[in-house]
């Protein structure tokens, strides 16, 4: 393998291939800094447009703010007086609405006095048809409404028993520890 590199003309072949190499690495590098370098400028070019339109932008949008607030400042006397007109308008119509409501309230006040009172003959005369029909039912049916009847007894004798029981049972509990009390205070 060494015998070929000692050959003159293969050294200096594959020299000037390593050089070739070498050069055409550093041109692809610079080829490549330069691109990056061309959209660099591009970019900050682009840049540069753009802030300067958006300080322009500004720059008007202040101006035309500090002319408003100029305007409004020599006209404040104006605006004042505006101001305070529009505010009497105001508290003329709520005025002019709170009155025209209040009439109208007063007009009506009769109609509603009628209405209040039909309604009330309206509850009452439901609650006599009520009480009527409840009658009726129990005139239509009367086995119906004597066993309920005769349940209700039953249930009111029932708990009246049970009540006369507890309490029964309740004297005669308290009665044994009084006697146990009593015992035991004796001895």
């Amino acid at each position: 393998a060494m015998s070929r590199w000692r050959t003159p003309t293969e050294c200096n072949a594959f020299t000037a291939w390593v050089e070739y190499v070498d050069m055409r690495r550093i041109e692809v590098r610079e080829e490549a800094q330069e691109q990056a370098k061309s959209r660099m400028l591009e970019n900050a070019g682009e840049e540069q447009a753009r802030l300067a339109e958006e300080a322009e932008k500004m720059a008007k949008l202040r101006v035309e703010q500090s002319k408003r607030v100029v305007r409004r400042m020599l006209h404040i006397q104006k605006a004042t007086a505006f101001d305070s007109f529009a505010n009497r308008c105001r508290e003329s119509k709520e005025a002019k609405a709170t009155c025209q409501r209040v009439i109208k309230r007063m007009m009506h006040r009769e109609l509603s006095m009628a209405f209040d009172t039909f309604m009330g003959a309206v509850k009452v005369l439901r609650q006599h048809r009520h009480a009527v029909e409840k009658a009726m039912a129990r005139w239509r049916t009367p086995t119906e409404s004597n066993a309920f009847e005769a349940w209700a007894e039953f249930v009111a004798v029932r708990q009246g028993e049970v009540r006369e029981e507890a309490q029964d049972k309740a004297m005669e509990m308290m009665k044994a520890e009084a006697d146990t009390e009593q015992t035991r205070l004796q001895d």
